[in-house]
């Protein structure tokens, strides 16, 4: 059962009253996924808005046949929100490993949204973090070499799918391939991996069993 707690965990309902959230509770759905799931498919006409309550999530769309990743996505993250406006969903959302999703219809979204205008404003906001860090994304992937572009990535995503350990992140094999940072920083599989052997060798990153761990110093 879904409870007002549960929506104070996302940053879009820090300021609406207790009395519309308590009305609202009863719509919001908790979906669990599994490892492989697809929560959005691209090209889709979706009515539901997700929250991210636990487990980590990728984003992908296709290019001329090639898959592209364009982002992961986090607990506290919100996905869907083409679904307030109609469109169709312009990216695929897969889970990287079990996870919790609050699910929330937009037609519901919408009627809390006309109430209360700043929930609108806080979505606005989300989607223009987003927009911002693609454009940052897109600025080092043509500004740096091999080795700089997967360094940078890798900063970016210990942010979003790291684990703090003692002395910095790990970025557990579970979330991130090899294949899959190739696919988001737009190389080769193998260019990927020699940039990977360069960062190892320079001390940048280090080479676990269970992942890639990058020091603190590194992300300082």
């Amino acid at each position: 059962m879904v409870e007002i707690a549960d929506l104070h965990k996302f940053p879009v309902w820090e300021n609406i009253p207790e009395d519309l959230l308590r009305a609202l509770v009863p719509y919001v759905v908790r979906k669990r996924v599994d490892k492989g799931d697809c929560v959005v498919r691209e090209g889709d006409r979706g009515t539901m808005v997700y929250f991210i309550e636990a487990g980590f999530f990728k984003v992908t769309a296709h290019e001329d046949d090639r898959e592209v990743i364009l982002n992961y996505l986090g607990p506290g993250d919100i996905f869907g929100e083409q679904a307030l406006l109609g469109e169709a969903r312009t990216a695929t959302v897969l889970a990287l490993e079990p996870g919790s999703l609050l699910v929330l219809h937009k037609n519901d979204l919408l009627h809390v949204i006309r109430r209360h205008p700043e929930v609108a404003l806080s979505l606005i906001a989300t989607l223009l973090r987003r927009l911002k860090e693609t454009n940052q994304h897109l600025a080092y992937l043509a500004a740096r070499d091999a080795a700089g572009r997967v360094a940078r990535a890798l900063a970016d995503l210990a942010r979003d799918l790291g684990e703090t350990r003692e002395g910095g992140v790990l970025i557990p094999r579970s979330r991130l391939t090899v294949q899959e940072l190739a696919k988001f920083v737009g190389l080769t599989r193998e260019t990927t991996s020699r940039a990977l052997k360069i960062l190892e060798n320079e001390g940048t990153i280090r080479s676990l069993k269970e992942g890639l761990f990058l020091p603190g110093e590194v992300l300082s």
